[in-house]
């Protein structure tokens, strides 16, 4: 579906204003499923003009509930960069109506190269997904703080840096290994690390 989810949640019964979780999960032939948790606030339902409608509300058509609009992933390719002001390091924006993530990113760019033996297309969806989860959560958790763009870029490089290996070298049989090995080496020296 060329790396576009679109989600529409309808809450039967739920209090206006109250909050829940809603747990996403992509599932995938012959890999773990990839898995987050949103937390979503119950607003009034909108009419065609974008107020609250009256009739969605207690005492209304509880057919219409509550819904809850989730952007959706946009990839930005190289040629498309202009118009956001994007290089090579540029990873994610939060939209009105989606996040857009540099398809062309290097982070993306340089691990695919470096791990040949990995299916590309795997490895882009792994990194869409964790960039897309993390960049709702800090466009959230940073919405109308001073320097907004600037930790938000920060953050989110610092996500497209590590989610890759987070995801794939250190969940191999090799590499598990040696962090048991290392593990092991600083209990039984007292924690400490080695100066030599």
């Amino acid at each position: 579906h060329e790396g576009v989810i679109r989600v529409k949640v309808k809450s039967k019964g739920a209090q206006f204003g109250g909050a829940g979780d809603l747990v996403v999960a992509l599932t995938r032939p012959n890999a773990a499923a990839l898995r987050c948790m949103v937390q979503l606030y119950y607003g009034e339902p909108k009419g065609e003009d974008g107020e609250g409608d009256d009739e969605g509300g207690p005492g209304g058509d509880t057919d219409k509930g509550a819904s809850v609009k989730v952007p959706e992933l946009r990839w930005l390719a190289r040629d498309k960069w202009g118009a956001q002001g994007w290089n090579e390091k540029s990873v994610s924006k939060v939209d009105s109506d989606a996040i857009l993530i540099n398809a062309d990113c290097s982070y993306l760019a340089d691990f695919t190269r470096i791990h040949p033996d990995l299916d590309a297309k795997e490895i882009k969806h792994r990194f869409g997904f964790s960039v897309y989860v993390a960049s709702l959560f800090l466009d959230r958790d940073l919405s109308g703080t001073e320097d907004y763009e600037e930790n938000f870029e920060r953050a989110i490089t610092a996500v497209a840096k590590s989610c890759l290996p987070a995801s794939y070298d250190f969940v191999t049989p090799g590499i598990g290994r040696a962090a048991g090995a290392v593990g092991a080496a600083m209990a039984e020296g007292g924690g400490r690390e080695s100066t030599t």
